[in-house]
């Protein structure tokens, strides 16, 4: 019988290991996990799926500061960048 992933994550909370804000597969956390979420010092995971995605996405819309535009509508594409 197949586990699905949501029985996993109520049984079995450390197969994530920290609050997975936006309920992706299993194997995609895992791989966020080990390259992409940032850790402290000791290698323990401080931010969340959702919070990586916000971290990218600020990343990306800063450069159009580059181009001559507003921090409000540098905002607002941060926000659409989330969104995708």
């Amino acid at each position: 019988m197949k586990t699905r992933n949501s029985e996993i994550r109520k049984r079995d909370g450390r197969v994530v290991g920290f609050k997975d804000d936006l309920k992706l597969p299993l194997n995609a956390v895992e791989v966020l996990k080990r390259r992409y979420l940032l850790k402290d010092e000791l290698g323990k995971v401080v931010e969340t799926p959702g919070q990586m995605f916000e971290r990218v996405a600020t990343a990306i819309a800063r450069a159009e500061l580059e181009y001559g535009k507003s921090k409000e509508k540098v905002k607002e594409i941060e926000r659409r960048f989330y969104q995708l």
